[in-house]
């Protein structure tokens, strides 16, 4: 019984963790994104 429940915790915190670096991941695409959106958007208007 006490495996299977250090088992249930150990892929809980791998879940969280997962969960955690998908989500850290996606704002930093997305915080990415926008920078080169940005820098494509200032590039075209300095050549205007």
């Amino acid at each position: 019984m006490a495996a299977i429940t250090h088992g249930q915790h150990s892929d809980f915190h791998w879940t969280a963790a997962n969960l955690s670096f998908a989500i850290l991941l996606g704002v930093v695409a997305t915080a990415a994104l926008w920078f080169f959106a940005g820098l494509l958007i200032v590039l075209f208007l300095s050549v205007l």
